[in-house]
């Protein structure tokens, strides 16, 4: 009988232990842990730990193996390829297997024979860390060069965040190197490759879905990719071609790589089959091959059979949930009895904490499924997770922390901090505006119980200001400029944040929140390459209408919609200026009458909670090149669906992108019976829409986000316990009035307008006297003001409307009429 020696004991390795055991070899299974799963299927154990090269050797030398091999584990590659060099077995070099399993070494195997990779630099120390801080280009990805499973994985978008997520990459490397690399963006994959007398064959490729930033863990797979034929060659042809230049010349390897508009790039590969069931199960399930028991052979010097025996879809889904202790885990026979489905398995159970998805160990469990297609194969997978019931005991903190007395320092003194004083000080709290403009021209210092004259960016100033005030937190209101400046602030100056640099970025940023969207089923307008010096035939090439914005733009800025190839440049070019970052997004723009669907969370520790749905209709007077909102109204018609079919996937993708706390909020558009996403924001927004939730609820997000600034909870159980999403059938709307260009000459019938009944608030933004600038057109900054009106009935809502726009006359200096756009009733049906 022939032997074969399995490092590794554990559920990774389990599937080999079994197979060889079936293919009739004796199995010594060698692993650390002496209640490892697989020991009791194994002929021998040893008790030793796979990455101690001697202790491996000495066993092998004893053993005497025809033999030696490992699963789906980087760890022991090493000890694998000294023992097998050794005892003369089949197998890698030693050299290889350092390749294979440090990353720093790989990507430069990559780069000396021309794979495509991206950009990097490697620091084996703190001083080497720091001299290349400043070399370094953002967003980019810094990893321990010797870990596996997303350990020590982190996105950085800035100098200041890659210094802080050092410790946490370098603490989890074995050799204290890391790796700092390109932030490459696309559809991930992975190529399951066999490797036979030096050449590599493809057997399968892999399409990935991961939790992306900032951990990247694997939450799903499914095979065959979906990419076209001609995709799937380049994708083989890196595959074969990663694998040479490592040096793999026998046996298994599992190659990841990413899609970019430059064409795939590597990521890394490994020298063993693929984990997470990918080639133990999906591969024999999508295409019949025995990709294990080839392993085997291979290692014990014989021949493989590696031929496809059918072409079918295959997939394993991860399941997720909301952060607490498990309670219980129900359904799970239904869910087994659910066409396609194979396996349901959970690695953590009743009693368990679970919800942080870190790396790929906090994953509670998973569904695998074949069916004819791939598409078919994930529907199984997901019709699994939905009928199993994870009950989970969340944790929502009930006490309300006393803020009365304490000072919070409000940065920014114009209008838009004008109600986040006005709440503050009815909280109790003792408020301080600070900006570099006078109080004289600034509406929220004139407010306010004290304010000072320090620039928002002024860091060190606002320190000092804080201490010599003793202010107890700060915060700023929606004003993204200001975020980014508060959280420098509260982190140097050691006071309380919602948010971090890293966490933010990554949700102002629109392709990453893209990205994002995809990674966890939440679909998402078509995306176009658009560059400077496209040629005619790629302008010709495009799918009209689309719609051009900045990535890291708000407020409707550097906004575009093209309807001919003519338009594309100078849209390109407006939102390039509006860009810090110089990236821009090009995405089909989805022609549905000018109407938005509008979902806001609530966000306590990691766990999300939906409180507000609302439709939303844009206006756009500039031929309809510029979208500003005309009126919100709630609940939302759209309601119902989104409930039934978006928002777990919506709360996952929170949890996913690692948001803890705060007010997220998402706008989509509703279309042909789906709801695609296109933006996000994770603050206030500049709506005021407490003034709905607070009436309608008793929900006040902002005064939430006051008290989180201050030390206290964000999220209260008994605010959770309160949100109605059907608002107890009464309805809210907020109608804007967009103004044309022009200087405001009088003002008539607003007094009228505003003692309407049904009208709970109105928030004026310009006054006589003021001049809307062209420049202000098709941004926020063109509108009049805003009227919140509540009512029982949405009869009463609309006439309310009615109303207003009939009354309301705004006129400029030569007596023409500024308010000419107004929302048309009908829309609405």
């Amino acid at each position: 009988m022939k032997k074969v020696l399995i490092l590794g004991a554990s559920i990774l390795q389990l599937p080999a232990i079994l197979k060889a055991k079936e293919l009739g070899y004796y199995v010594g299974a060698v692993d650390y842990n002496p209640a490892a799963i697989g020991i009791a299927h194994a002929d021998e154990y040893f008790n030793t730990s796979t990455i101690d090269i001697d202790g491996v050797v000495q066993i092998a030398k004893a053993f005497k193996p025809d033999g030696i091999m490992t699963l789906a584990t980087d760890m022991p590659i090493r000890a694998v390829a000294r023992a097998c060099e050794i005892c003369g077995l089949p197998g890698i070099s030693y050299d290889t297997a350092v390749r294979a399993t440090d990353k720093g070494e790989m990507i430069k195997a990559f780069d000396a024979n021309g794979v495509e990779h991206p950009w990097y630099y490697i620091a084996d120390d703190r001083k080497v860390f720091e001299s290349i801080v400043d070399k370094v280009s953002f967003p980019c990805v810094m990893k321990p060069t010797d870990n596996a499973g997303s350990r020590g994985v982190v996105l950085c978008h800035g100098p200041e965040e890659l210094k802080q997520e050092y410790d946490y990459s370098c603490g989890e490397s074995r050799s204290g190197a890391v790796i700092i690399e390109e932030y490459l963006r696309g559809p991930e994959f992975s190529v399951e490759v066999m490797v036979i007398d030096g050449e590599p064959h493809v057997l399968q490729i892999t399409d990935k879905m991961t939790t992306g930033a900032p951990h990247f863990v694997e939450m799903g797979h499914s095979q065959p990719s979906k990419q076209p034929e001609s995709v799937q060659t380049r994708i083989k042809d890196l595959a074969c071609r990663a694998v040479k230049a490592v040096g793999i010349n026998i046996g298994p390897a599992h190659v990841e790589m990413i899609l970019t508009g430059a064409g795939p790039k590597m990521v890394e590969l490994g020298a063993r089959m693929g984990g997470d069931c990918i080639t133990s199960h999906l591969v024999p399930l999508s295409t019949g091959i025995d990709m294990v028991g080839a392993a085997i052979r291979l290692a014990c010097g014989e021949s493989a059979d590696i031929r496809p025996v059918y072409r079918k879809g295959a997939a394993i889904r991860y399941f997720c949930t909301e952060k607490g202790t498990i309670r219980s885990i129900e359904n799970i026979e239904q869910a087994k009895s659910i066409p396609g489905v194979r396996e349901i398995s959970f690695v953590h159970g009743p009693g368990e904490v679970a919800g942080e998805i870190g790396n790929s160990a906090d994953r509670i469990g998973f569904v695998i499924s074949q069916a004819d297609t791939a598409e078919a194969a994930i529907k199984a997978c997901e019709n699994a997770i939905e009928t199993v019931s994870i009950n989970i005991d969340t944790v929502i903190r009930s006490e309300i922390m006393d803020i009365r007395g304490k000072k919070l320092l409000v940065l920014g003194g114009t209008s838009a901090s004008l109600d986040l004083v006005k709440l503050a000080q009815s909280m109790g709290v003792y408020t301080v505006v600070t900006d570099d403009r006078d109080k004289s021209e600034r509406i929220a210092k004139q407010l306010a119980d004290d304010h000072a004259m320090v620039s928002t960016t002024d860091i060190d100033g606002l320190i000092r200001l804080i201490r010599e005030r003793h202010i107890d937190g700060a915060f700023c209101g929606p004003s993204e400029f200001n975020i980014r400046n508060l959280i420098k602030l509260c982190k140097a100056a050691d006071l309380p944040c919602y948010t971090t640099m890293e966490t933010w970025n990554r949700c102002a940023n629109k392709d990453e929140f893209t990205a994002c969207c995809r990674r966890f089923g939440v679909d998402v307008p078509e995306e176009f390459d658009i560059h400077d010096g496209m040629t005619e035939a790629e302008l010709d090439a495009i799918d009209y209408p689309i719609i051009i914005k900045p990535v890291d733009g708000c407020s409707s800025i550097g906004i575009s919609v093209c309807r001919r190839k003519e338009d594309v440049m100078p849209a390109f070019q407006k939102a390039m200026n509006a860009s810090t970052c110089k990236r821009i997004i090009a995405e089909k723009y989805i022609e549905n009458g000018g109407e938005l669907f509008g979902a806001r969370y609530l966000v306590q520790d990691g766990e999300a909670y939906p409180y507000l749905l609302i439709d939303t209709y844009v206006a756009d007077p500039v031929k309809k090149t510029s979208l500003i909102s005309a009126y919100t109204h709630t609940p939302s018609k759209y309601s119902d669906y989104y409930m039934a079919n978006m928002d777990k996937n919506v709360r996952a993708m929170i949890r996913g992108m690692g948001i803890k706390t705060g007010t997220v909020f998402f706008q989509s558009l509703p279309f042909n019976g789906k709801i695609y996403f296109h933006e996000m924001g994770y603050r206030l927004s500049g709506g005021m829409l407490y003034k709905l939730t607070e009436p309608l609820m008793g929900i006040n997000d902002m005064k939430m986000m006051i008290r989180s600034a201050l030390g206290g909870a964000c999220v209260l159980k008994e605010e959770v316990e309160k949100i109605d999403l059907k608002c107890g059938g009464r309805f809210g709307g907020q109608l804007m009035i967009p103004l044309n260009a022009g200087t405001i000459g009088r003002i008539e019938g607003l007094e009228e307008a505003a003692a309407l009944p049904a009208v709970t608030d109105f928030i004026q933004y310009y006054k006589c006297g003021d001049t809307v600038k062209d420049s202000y057109i098709g941004t926020l900054q063109q509108h009049f003001g805003r009227f919140t009106m509540i009512a029982d009935n949405e009869a009463l809502l609309n006439n309310t409307i009615k109303k207003i726009q009939s009354s309301l006359v705004i006129y400029n200096n030569d007596n023409i009429r500024m308010n000419i756009l107004q929302f048309d009733l009908n829309r609405l049906n």
